[in-house]
């Protein structure tokens, strides 16, 4: 099992808490995509603006997505 937060740095709360179990687990890098969609479809927020992640994320498909949707990465080696 593994657990999922994205955090708005600003205000330091926490917008989303997603749980994994099983096979996606072991591939962390097909639950950002989702967590993007949820945050963005959220009334929650009304713009992203940045997202910051580890390394795990650095792939085209990630990147396309985030920039798809307006999003600044700074992904972490």
């Amino acid at each position: 099992m593994k657990i999922y937060v994205a955090a708005n740095v600003k205000s330091k709360k926490i917008t989303l808490m997603k749980v994994a179990a099983g096979e996606r687990v072991h591939d962390d890098s097909k639950a950002l995509p989702d967590l993007v969609e949820t945050i963005i479809e959220s009334n929650s927020v009304t713009s992203l603006g940045k997202l910051f992640a580890d390394g795990v994320y650095d792939n085209n498909g990630i990147f396309r997505q985030i920039f798809h949707n307006g999003i600044l990465p700074y992904i972490n080696k």
